[in-house]
């Protein structure tokens, strides 16, 4: 199977209607897709979605930390594609792989012009591309690809989602999960491959403008979706890794004690949380504590919304003329989606729904995947994972 970079939308594999499966079934399990595999940088997560008589079934689930040194390490990919390639050796994982890169391996443009026949798109976007690239970058050393973003702007115009990423690091990349017994048949990016996890599980309404926050323990991103598409995203600073940093700078501990500390209060005790949450109970035993930890995290996020508001504010002039000027909802994925509080801080400060994501959802999980790890703690790190899993057993026409 030739390798597919960034793959075209297509729509995901039906969920199974109520009554049709329970969370735990041991059906026999029909043709599998391809692993969905997420190459954090504090765990390898993979996902196998497989069809049963009921629909889409996850086969297989796992998820793995990945030991020694800091997760902010330069040379940390290395250490994470020697847990691939353990995994691999102990036949934990096998067969095709679909894989992401991060958002910060890529170059994300939103591109205007008028509505060109698809033959004489890709041409069109070249010469834009190109007017914006360094002298030493040419473009036939770039992966590019481009998303039509329906329903935005005038009727005349075509909006574009262009998606460049160096070759070398793509062959790079491929090349080790080759070296690893594995074969990589799909390279999306990690916005692309949530928007999947969303659709699958209904969770982006295409009447509504959603604000996807996506926090890892060292990658970190905001995205806008339009009618159910990716339009906008942008890296941001607000990772597990720094917000912990902002912990131990602000109260003065060690970080091993900033990450116990913002795992436990989070933003429970902070004043832009509802009254419920942020009132004192007489003597409580960490009260100041929880108070400063929540102040300092506050201060982190509120300008992370600054940055998000005045990012969106762009968006919106440039690419859909203020047509669209709020948000609807706000969905977190991602591992610092579980901060304590930060649902109900998002609520009170943007005044609109915010809901963590369910990975998982509404697709059933066989017996042997239900029992092989402690997935109420652990499903919110899958959206990529579970993501890469629905989109290519969508494009591959399972079932």
């Amino acid at each position: 199977m030739p390798l597919r970079l960034f793959g075209k939308r297509a729509s995901p594999p039906a969920p199974p209607q109520p009554g049709q499966a329970s969370a735990r079934h041991d059906a026999r399990l029909g043709k599998r897709g391809v692993t969905g595999l997420d190459l954090g940088t504090t765990a390898v997560k993979w996902v196998q979605i497989a069809q049963s008589k009921q629909g889409p079934m996850i086969a297989e689930a796992g998820y793995e930390p990945v030991a020694g040194g800091s997760p902010s390490d330069m040379n940390r990919h290395a250490v994470v594609m020697q847990a691939v390639k353990r995994l691999a050796g102990q036949k934990r994982l096998s067969g095709q792989v679909a894989v992401a890169l991060p958002l910060d391996a890529v170059h994300l443009r939103l591109i205007k012009m008028p509505a060109l026949p698809e033959a004489e798109l890709a041409q069109a976007i070249r010469w834009q591309v190109e007017q914006t690239l360094p002298p030493q970058v040419a473009y036939d050393d770039l992966r590019t690809d481009f998303l039509v973003l329906d329903g935005l702007g005038q009727p005349t115009e075509r909006r574009l989602l262009v998606i460049s990423s160096p070759l070398q690091r793509i062959r790079a990349l491929t090349e080790q999960l080759r070296g690893a017994g594995l074969t990589p048949v799909a390279v999306e990016i990690d916005p692309l491959a949530i928007e999947a996890c969303l659709a699958v599980q209904r969770l982006a309404p295409v009447t509504e403008t959603v604000l996807l926050l996506h926090l890892g323990a060292t990658r970190a991103s905001f995205s806008v979706l339009v009618r159910g598409q990716l339009a906008f995203s942008r890296t941001i600073l607000s990772t597990g890794a720094n917000l912990t940093h902002t912990v131990a700078n602000r109260l003065r501990v060690p970080l091993a004690q900033a990450e116990a500390l913002k795992r436990t209060h989070g933003l429970l005790k902070s004043a832009a949380a509802p009254a419920q949450m942020a009132a004192p109970q007489a003597d409580a035993p960490g009260e100041d504590e929880g108070q400063a930890v929540a102040q300092a995290l506050a201060s982190s996020m509120e300008n992370l919304l600054v940055d998000i508001l005045h990012a969106f504010k762009g968006f919106s002039h440039q690419v859909t003329q203020s047509q669209i000027q709020r948000f609807d909802r706000i969905l977190v994925a991602g591992g610092g989606g579980k901060l304590p509080g930060l649902i109900e801080w998002l609520q009170a400060r943007m005044s609109v729904p915010a809901a963590l994501v369910d990975p998982f959802g509404t697709i059933p999980m066989a017996d042997a995947a239900a029992s092989a790890q402690p997935w109420p703690e652990l499903k919110a790190h899958f959206a990529v994972a579970m993501g890469l899993a629905c989109r290519d057993l969508a494009l591959r026409g399972a079932g």
